[in-house]
């Protein structure tokens, strides 16, 4: 059986974003030899793949990550603003060549991706990146396009889609969630629902390089859309702490230790056709049914069409 783990060796960052997820705290420090432990024993029952985020990964010492790659763990994936990295590539070379490792980088348009000298993280910087790690690596690295309500304008996400046609990378789209200086910025999930949409109609031939939607159209399960979540993912935090998902992890609700169960967002929901993608993810829910943003209405309609788009590519693809 296979467990995800997602892990948060420190919450301090060199970058200074204004969608940030994680909370202010103490500066924190994942324990390496408690982190093997947890490895090792969940080695026993699960195959075990993980990614590294934060906070940023780099900030930690390389003798953390030999550690963290001669355990049980099959995979390491760093997910970073890779500033630090690029700088000093040659001390980092070791644990990024290493064959249980890769890399993927976070990047969005706009203003709000910041260092801490106040300096954007621009669209030019980040194509400078990828050049950089294609020369390094031998081929450009998985992005994680973070969306928030102020760069999620139809134009942008053309432009967004011709970065993908451009470099021809796997990349993941996460919109913000209700958690730290994200919380300024949180896009309503009904508008990140039609952005989806938006992209199955306007831009097919990048859908294939686009998480979570190429997954569902191959009837696989992605976060948000895994109704398995609560049995396929752990969050080790920062603190130690571990919960059932990154997002749960960054707000500090629901740790492994409380009831988690799956809720509805109206009655209606139970005989819904787009129920096994609609209602799979617990932060989404309890976001819709808290925020006056959303509009449960809108997300609804906009999920129905979601829902009826994949069902009809899958029926294609079957035949």
């Amino acid at each position: 059986m296979r467990k995800f783990l997602i892990i948060k060796p420190t919450n301090q960052c060199n970058f200074d974003c204004s969608f940030c997820s994680s909370k202010n705290e103490e500066k924190q420090l994942l324990d390496i030899d408690y982190l093997v432990g947890i490895i090792n024993s969940l080695s026993d029952k699960y195959s075990l793949d993980s990614v590294i985020n934060g906070g940023e990964p780099f900030i930690v010492d390389k003798e953390y990550y030999r550690k963290l790659l001669d355990s049980k763990i099959n995979s390491v994936s760093f997910q970073s603003n890779c500033e630090l990295l690029y700088e000093n590539f040659d001390y980092w070379k070791e644990i990024i060549l290493h064959p249980k490792t890769s890399l993927g980088i976070s990047f969005q348009l706009g203003n709000q991706r910041k260092n801490s000298k106040d300096e954007v993280f621009t669209k030019e910087k980040f194509f400078k990146y990828q050049e950089f790690f294609k020369e390094k690596l031998g081929h450009y690295i998985f992005f994680l396009y973070v969306m928030t309500s102020d760069n999620s304008n139809l134009d942008q996400i053309d432009e967004f889609a011709e970065i993908v046609r451009k470099l021809k990378v796997d990349c993941r789209i996460s919109p913000t969630v209700k958690s730290g200086k994200g919380s300024n910025c949180y896009i309503p999930q009904y508008r990140s629902i039609k952005i989806y949409n938006y992209l199955l109609r306007k831009h097919k031939d990048v859908i294939r390089y686009i998480s979570p939607i190429k997954e569902l159209l191959l009837n696989k399960e992605k976060c948000p859309f895994s109704l398995n979540c609560r049995s396929s993912i752990t969050d080790i935090e920062a603190d130690g702490k571990l919960y059932f998902c990154g997002a749960m992890g960054d707000r500090k609700i629901f740790s492994l230790d409380e009831d988690c169960s799956m809720t509805y967002l109206k009655k209606e929901c139970e005989n819904c056709n787009a129920l096994q993608i609609c209602h799979s993810c617990y932060i989404r829910i309890k976001d819709l049914s808290e925020d006056e943003k959303d509009d449960i209405d809108l997300y609804c309609g906009q999920m129905s069409v979601f829902s009826d788009t994949i069902k009809e590519f899958r029926e294609r693809n079957e035949k």
